[in-house]
């Protein structure tokens, strides 16, 4: 395993315009350019918690592979349906409704919180087991609950029959350790380079820590990096000023 990790470096359009995006717009993060780069042109790749489909974006102008979007919140996966039938790529792109955990099994709470009476859908988080309106009560002014299937991602991966997984991200407020234990076989069979959003703020709602995600993925046989300038460089844990971490396997 290398010291660190580059990415491809910039070779076009596409590549300049993420890179000055990822590095002036308040609203994108850091690692999208660094983590683009690592998108190569027959990478099957997987954006679990899709969102508005930034990253999910990146990966379908950069492969010319499958590549499978997974939104647990049924507004913006029905968006991100109607986006992949206007493309017309005949299948390139699919999108799953579904909330990601340890396994398959009927359906889940989402709580979407509200501010000024405007959905804040990048919060949104798996609300079993938890009482909606107690969490972030500070921040927000009002949580509603929506229902959505329970998927993992092992089942997801053998249902739409994908050849293997190349690359793999999930931003999912919290409920990554889940996604990673129902994702066991893929990670084992395939060893994607995954980079996954740990927040410790996140986490901790669901009684775990950023260190048992760490844990995890290290036993699965993965390395994590986080992003220092342009390289992603190895941590054995949180980094000041970073929220999303990359796994390389050993």
């Amino acid at each position: 395993m290398n010291a660190s990790i580059s990415s491809r470096r910039p070779s076009g359009l596409l590549d300049a315009a993420t890179g000055w995006a990822s590095r002036h717009a308040w609203f994108i993060e850091d690692e999208l350019e660094a983590f683009a780069g690592l998108i190569r042109p027959d990478s099957v790749c997987v954006d679990v918690g899709a969102e508005f489909g930034l990253y999910t974006s990146q990966m379908w102008l950069r492969s010319r592979a499958q590549v499978l979007a997974v939104e647990a919140n049924p507004v913006l996966a029905g968006r991100l349906a109607r986006a992949a039938r206007l493309l017309g790529d005949r299948g390139r792109l699919t999108v799953k409704r579904a909330a990601l955990g340890e396994e398959d099994g009927g359906e889940v709470r989402l709580a979407v919180p509200y501010r000024r009476g405007h959905a804040v859908y990048g919060r949104a988080y798996v609300a079993d087991d938890l009482e909606p309106g107690e969490i972030y009560r500070d921040e927000f002014s009002e949580t509603r609950v929506l229902s959505t299937p329970r998927r993992s991602l092992d089942s997801l991966i053998g249902e739409l029959n994908l050849p293997r997984v190349d690359v793999l991200k999930a931003d999912i407020e919290g409920a990554e350790l889940e996604m990673i234990r129902g994702a066991r076989r893929t990670l084992e069979k395939y060893h994607p380079v995954a980079m996954l959003e740990i927040e410790e703020r996140h986490l901790e709602k669901y009684g775990h820590s950023a260190a048992d995600v760490f844990d995890e993925m290290a036993a699965l046989g993965y390395r994590a990096f986080a992003l220092e300038g342009d390289r992603w460089r190895p941590t054995a844990g949180l980094v000041d000023g970073r929220r999303n971490y990359l796994f390389a396997a050993e």
